[in-house]
């Protein structure tokens, strides 16, 4: 195919990162006869010198003739989504996702039933945002059929390749795609037509599965502007179509939300769990509320409850108080803590930087009383032995971990005494 790049004319060129260098890309690229580009977000962030995890790249060979030379080139590949063109390659661990040329047939707002084609322009029209629709060859031309991708990317713009109500008719989830992206890489204003189109058809944000909204949620709640994103959805209305319980109404606090991102990107310590925390309307006050949480994730659900614990201690700024949780709940949720405290104005500012210090660096202590200690001083195998051990650990703590072994299984005699 001597045209496949057909009337493609680079608009940009960058010095190309590593990955788009390396010897396993040169092999895919080789193995397809070069008639393949870089595609999507991997372009964009190479765009911004931003880390790539994911590489997709987008050829006019169809699924058969591209796992045929990859397989003939002895490079792995796994037919992930042959009906709608892609495969992927494996090649020394790192993953390439290929994907033919298409366009859709047919979409409900959930499904896209596609057609291969060999246009580039075809292919690039069914895309969701101008960010997301450049294209890259090896040595870093960056081709830009939107005529805008690359000013949008550079700009912080998030722009729906054409018709923003045709975008998300296609697929509902981009309405979440695009709060999500512009927490992510939007700066300045969002774009009102886009923001209008996602406000209008956010109803149809019910015919999406509770598995798809959740993803692209968690997504953008990892964003360092999450809160913003939050912000603009419910002002929309958007948040009430979500279709999932994580509050028992659908609104939340924007400046605890605010205050507690800015915190963390300051102290370069973001959480989904502690955000989460925060648009649930979680406080050691309102620990019920756990029980409305139905269906997150068991991790962040557990999480949140050793928040609550960790938040209902006092003085959380204060040495004994930091070691004791870092002691029982560990450093990173004790951390989100007092992300938390900051936020809700419980710590000083001035506070944060000695007890994060002190969270990150004091060495943990190792309770020095066991169970064949107590069976040694005379204890009968039983319950009485982890009960024994939980009420020596928590005076242990108490004198802020400074008993020896001796001290220990002395203080259990005298309690075992009582007991009797």
């Amino acid at each position: 195919m001597s045209d496949w790049k057909q009337d493609l004319r680079p608009g940009l060129s960058i010095n190309p990162p590593s990955w788009m260098q390396d010897a396993d890309t040169q092999e895919i690229f080789t193995a397809l006869k070069g008639q393949v580009l870089f595609v999507g977000g991997c372009v964009r962030n190479a765009l911004l010198h931003l880390p790539v995890d994911d590489i997709d790249l987008a050829t006019p060979l169809k699924p058969d003739a591209v796992m045929s030379a990859l397989e003939n080139a002895g490079i792995r590949t796994v037919p992930t989504g042959v009906a709608h063109g892609t495969v992927t390659a494996i090649l020394n661990m790192r993953v390439y996702e290929i994907t033919t040329l298409r366009r859709d047939e047919e979409t409900d707002g959930r499904h896209a039933q596609v057609a291969f084609t060999d246009s580039w322009h075809e292919d690039i029209a069914r895309r969701d945002f101008t960010m997301n629709a450049l294209l890259a060859d090896l040595q870093g031309n960056i081709y830009d059929l939107t005529g805008r991708g690359v000013e949008d990317t550079l700009k912080g713009r998030v722009v729906f390749v054409g018709n923003p109500e045709e975008r998300i008719e296609e697929d509902y989830l981009r309405i979440l795609r695009f709060f999500r992206f512009f927490a992510h890489y939007g700066r300045g204003p969002v774009d009102q037509e886009a923001y209008t189109a996602c406000a209008k058809l956010a109803p149809f944000i019910f015919a999406l599965s509770h598995e798809r909204i959740t993803k692209e949620f968690f997504k953008l709640l990892e964003a360092e502007n999450a809160n913003t994103s939050i912000d603009l959805l419910e002002r929309a209305g958007i948040l009430e179509y979500f279709n999932f319980p994580y509050k028992e109404d659908p609104s939340h606090d924007p400046h605890l939300m605010a205050t507690l991102c800015a915190f963390q990107k300051h102290y370069k310590l973001p959480s989904v769990t502690a955000r989460l925390f925060v648009f649930s309307g979680l406080l050691p006050e309102n620990v019920h509320k756990l029980e409305t949480l139905l269906i997150v994730p068991k991790v962040f659900k557990k999480e949140m409850e050793t928040l609550v614990r960790i938040l209902a201690l006092p003085d959380l700024d204060h040495e004994h108080v930091i070691h004791r949780a870092v002691y029982l709940f560990g450093r990173t949720l004790t951390l989100q803590a007092l992300m938390l405290s900051l936020a809700l104005g419980r710590v000083e500012n001035g506070n944060a930087p000695p007890a994060i210090d002190m969270i990150q660096k004091w060495p943990i202590p190792e309770f020095p009383l066991s169970g064949k200690d107590l069976l040694a001083a005379g204890v009968k195998q039983g319950p009485n032995i982890g009960r024994v051990l939980d009420a020596i650990e928590e005076w242990w703590i108490g004198e802020e971990f400074k008993p020896s072994r001796q001290d220990c299984i002395a203080r259990a005699k005298t309690f075992l005494k009582r007991l009797r």
